[in-house]
């Protein structure tokens, strides 16, 4: 989202591979961290499924860095709008 709305508004010029490495950092670790969840159990802490009349429900408990990733996705959202808002 931030990718696209700093192309959207034209500001290119901030860009650099340092950027990008920093935006797709948080991001990594996190995937990370899912593929390994079975051993430390950081990003949930546990997960179930659930049968309620023929319905498949998971029950899932979010570990700390559950929380690192939403705050993660919602300050990207956040930072691409107001550059949005910014432009005009």
């Amino acid at each position: 989202w931030i990718i696209m709305a700093i192309g959207y508004t034209n500001k290119e010029k901030i860009i650099d591979i340092k950027f990008y490495i920093g935006l797709f950092f948080i991001p990594i670790c996190l995937l990370i961290l899912i593929f390994t969840n079975e051993y430390p159990h950081l990003f949930y802490k546990s997960y179930s499924f659930n049968t309620v009349y023929s319905l498949h429900i998971a029950d899932i408990i979010p570990g700390v860095f559950y929380y690192v990733g939403m705050v993660y996705v919602n300050g990207c959202f956040f930072i691409g709008n107001i550059l949005y808002v910014c432009n005009f």
